[in-house]
């Protein structure tokens, strides 16, 4: 993701409750957007998660952030996964 473009997302994600993100398979919707919310600080008064539809995807997902933020997973990068109504994020900065 293009700075210009973070920098425009970050003002709209400050400015708005609710954001939704939509974009093309490997513009970095799931890996570089978290990251980016982690650098601003918002996992300093919770998490950030990050849904996937399945278990495999959410592992390759915290396994590829926490490389690309060179952390141990399980560190300030996590997978959880619960299925049903005690469902939780799959995947979690913070």
């Amino acid at each position: 993701m293009a700075t210009y473009t973070y920098t425009c997302v970050a003002q709209v994600i400050r400015e708005n409750q609710v954001v939704v993100v939509v974009g093309e398979t490997g513009s970095g919707k799931t890996t570089q957007m978290t990251q980016y919310l982690y650098e601003d600080g918002y996992a300093k008064n919770g998490i950030i998660g990050c849904t996937q539809p399945r278990r495999v995807a959410a592992m390759s997902v915290a396994k590829r952030v926490s490389e690309e933020m060179d952390v141990e997973l399980g560190d300030e990068v996590r997978r959880e996964g619960l299925v049903g109504e005690r469902a939780r994020p799959l995947q979690g900065i913070g």
